[in-house]
């Protein structure tokens, strides 16, 4: 698929932190699947180890699924090898431990994880 430069931008810059600000139906959802895809298949970043935060509970979801619909995707490649297909199914089991939430579910999850520290 062709990115246009922002997008190529969010999705390939490497070691930064970013944020990805549009308005609604400009392809945020699909710049971040992409992204997390990325991260995940180049740079084995595990799905549990990152935090994906959006606004509302909807957009969490539809993140979710699109992340997970992804993952399977990637599995259909016959250029996979076995560990890369182990890892890749591995990927999808962890996504139910994967933290792609609102701030708001993130912060709850923290106190309630460490409501002894706080």
């Amino acid at each position: 698929m062709k990115y246009n430069q922002n997008q190529e931008l969010a999705i390939f810059t490497k070691d930064k932190d970013i944020l990805v600000s549009a308005g609604a139906g400009s392809g945020k959802t699909f710049v971040m699947i992409e992204r997390i895809a990325e991260n995940i298949i180049k740079h084995n970043v595990s799905v549990d180890e990152l935090l994906v935060v959006t606004f509302t509970n909807a957009a969490a979801n539809e993140m979710r699924l699109k992340l997970n619909d992804k993952l399977l995707e990637l599995l259909n490649d016959d250029n996979l090898d076995s560990n890369e297909r182990k890892y890749l199914l591995n990927q999808v089991d962890l996504m139910g431990q994967s933290d792609i939430c609102t701030l708001h579910k993130f912060c709850q999850t923290l106190i309630q994880k460490y409501f002894y520290t706080i």
